[in-house]
């Protein structure tokens, strides 16, 4: 699949998409088989990225940060406390130094 989302534009990612889905429907895996009944559920919004080349991966590592400190703070009980978490962690991370990091 790494190699499909390289395929410069629409037209040849459509044929694509559509010969590894015929490829897929050969298989006698019954998990191959699921697979390509989901992607031929997703082809849409699958082949939408060969338009625009735009992902909303950025927001699913903001949700997934989102969620990890949510379960590493057992609960915050002051949700400006658990904003300011999130924030500093999503926007600041790299840019400065952890005091409690040891060198």
């Amino acid at each position: 699949m790494a190699r499909f989302y390289r395929t410069k534009g629409y037209g040849k990612a459509k044929r694509a998409f559509t010969q590894r889905l015929d490829c897929m429907g050969k298989s006698k895996s019954k998990a191959v088989q699921e697979l390509r009944q989901t992607l031929m559920k997703w082809r849409t919004e699958v082949l939408n990225f060969h338009k625009g080349r735009l992902s909303n991966g950025r927001v699913e590592g903001f949700n997934r940060v989102g969620k990890l400190i949510q379960r590493q703070g057992y609960g915050f009980r002051n949700f400006a406390h658990y904003r300011l978490r999130l924030l500093s962690t999503c926007f600041f991370r790299g840019k400065r130094k952890d005091p409690h990091q040891r060198k």
